[in-house]
């Protein structure tokens, strides 16, 4: 069916693995640990932005190739359930694995302007290497939300904290700080500022192979060694 990367669990814990907004951060269970087998044989990447600390270090220690964190952030930068510890981020890049750095105004913190974003990326870069880090944005095109007569056969439809994401448990600590309009829609991390992330990242003193691999080399050397087993 074409799916190449998966995720262990969303926030909250299933039956194969503790999410991050799991206060136990248990890890993975028996069945987890098949499933990450599984899906090395399958040729799908594991990807683990939205599972605890635990759970993510033990899929990057179980599985056989590289997995991803594909949106987070360091919690050395910004400490909230969505970015990972210094620890995690070894663990995953110490097995070939990529972090790659979200573009949402809540999790980067600070301004949560692009020069946030840039933050993360040098202290991912700086901890682990330059071959272990790139953007995955969590993002994509984004308008304004209808208002008015054009929606009211949906009441309550814009976007709110469901209880699966187990959001209301752990609000944002930056909330207050996030810039109006919001940046990752409309402002620096908007999908159409996707240019000036390379500008920021030759500004930020990366190389050209650094910024090639930050763009984009590094997500296709991880997808390309979670090819399919043969046979």
């Amino acid at each position: 069916m074409g799916v190449r990367l998966m995720h262990l669990s969303y926030n909250r814990r299933n039956f194969t693995a503790d999410g991050c907004a799991e206060r136990a951060d248990a890890g993975l269970s028996a069945l987890g640990r098949e499933l990450v087998h599984r899906l090395n044989e399958a040729g799908i990447v594991i990807d683990v932005p939205h599972t605890g600390e635990r759970s993510s270090r033990e899929a990057a220690l179980e599985s056989e190739k590289p997995i991803m964190a594909s949106h987070t952030g360091a919690k050395g930068v910004f400490d909230y359930i969505r970015t990972k510890s210094d620890e995690t981020l070894r663990t995953i890049a110490d097995r070939g694995g990529l972090i790659g750095v979200c573009a949402v105004t809540g999790m980067v913190g600070g301004t949560g302007t692009l020069p946030m974003m840039l933050k993360h990326i040098h202290y991912i870069a700086d901890l682990v290497g330059c071959d272990h880090v790139g953007i995955g944005t969590d993002g994509r095109y984004m308008h304004c939300w209808p208002a008015g007569d054009r929606v009211t056969l949906y009441d309550n439809a814009e976007f709110s904290d469901r209880w699966w994401g187990n959001w209301a448990e752990f609000p944002n600590p930056n909330k207050k700080n996030i810039p109006v309009p919001n940046e990752s829609h409309y402002g620096s991390l908007a999908w159409l500022n996707r240019p000036l992330f390379t500008v920021g990242l030759v500004k930020s003193g990366f190389s050209d192979d650094e910024i090639a691999k930050i763009l984009g080399k590094n997500f296709l050397r991880v997808l390309a060694a979670n090819r399919p087993d043969k046979g």
